[in-house]
């Protein structure tokens, strides 16, 4: 399976990855900036499979740079919330 086949796969690996990152010091800003990194890639190298993607890819691109900044904290929090309940 395709770490892009499900949102919840690409979820529980991105949780994964946040926390080991977490573990080592890494801080709340790179952690920003690294998943801003990756949704820069997404939006210009993954073709959207349903509306959700492609609405978020849509607002990704129409958003600034503040804007997407903002999207990347709101990706680490539902990521956070998600291992809350987990």
């Amino acid at each position: 399976m395709s770490v892009l086949d499900s949102f919840s796969h690409f979820r529980k690996i991105l949780s994964k990855q946040v926390n080991m990152a977490e573990s080592v010091g890494m801080s709340d800003d790179s952690l920003t900036k690294i998943t801003n990194r990756l949704a820069d890639f997404l939006a210009d190298n993954v073709e959207p499979r349903n509306k959700e993607e492609e609405l978020l890819g849509e607002m990704w691109q129409v958003a600034s740079e503040d804007e997407q900044m903002v999207l990347s904290k709101l990706i680490l929090r539902l990521i956070e919330k998600s291992d809350k309940k987990h």
